[in-house]
């Protein structure tokens, strides 16, 4: 009898058990397929929804917002395909060490452009319109961004896929690209430093001339 009970207890804990590595994979399953059923309209949306949540936090300190920023900044962009492209022919000559050292300079100039600008945040929306698959291009996320003090800007944002998720690769602002922008605008700086090094030190000045004391700096990325 006690072999018995035994062996319908153990029976009973194996059921148990069972069942719930069966409910922790069925969780995962239907975790997975929620994120790869993110639509790209919904990501742009998320991605608004945080940045304003950062911009509105009256309790965060500069340096806590910029950190959040750059969370935000991993999230949702593809960093290091935009540092790639931005760099554009530069880049297959620059060497592993260079490339490495461009990205996290490269990286710590967006951070400290954009969470400047969004310091001035005054009440902007932004409102989310339709998605376009775009093929090898990518999807292409309308939107529009309401100020209370003229028209609405056309924004359009560029995704890509990246496995179960999106990432961003390009914001159009009234038909004006912005990695195109930024590409042209480390062309010139390369020309007119003369080498690589030179492009690095004039991307660190800039950081620390937009960031001020409390800024991210490039070598701590």
């Amino acid at each position: 009898m006690y072999k018995n009970r035994l062996s319908h207890s153990s029976a009973h804990l194996f059921i148990q058990a069972t069942g719930l590595v069966l409910f922790l994979l069925l969780s995962l399953v239907l975790a997975s397929t929620a994120r790869a059923a993110e639509q790209p309209t919904t990501f742009v949306s998320r991605l608004a929804q945080d940045a304003t949540a950062i911009v509105t936090d009256t309790r965060m300190s500069r340096g806590d917002r910029q950190r959040a920023f750059q969370q935000m900044l991993h999230s949702y962009f593809d960093v290091s395909l935009i540092g790639r492209f931005v760099l554009g022919r530069h880049w297959r000559a620059a060497t592993p060490s260079e490339r490495t050292a461009f990205l996290q300079t490269f990286e710590a100039y967006v951070l400290a452009t954009y969470s400047r600008r969004l310091e001035s945040y005054a009440g902007e929306t932004l409102s989310v319109s339709h998605a376009q698959d775009k093929g090898r291009q990518g999807v292409m996320v309308l939107s529009a961004l309401n100020s209370r003090q003229g028209a609405p800007m056309a924004v359009v944002w560029r995704l890509r896929r990246d496995g179960e998720s999106w990432r961003i690769f390009d914001i159009v602002v009234e038909g004006v690209s912005l990695i195109m922008t930024h590409r042209s605008e480390i062309d010139t700086v390369l020309r007119q430093s003369g080498d690589f090094e030179g492009l690095l030190e004039s991307l660190r000045a800039m950081v620390a001339r937009v960031s001020g004391p409390a800024g991210v700096q490039a070598s701590k990325l």
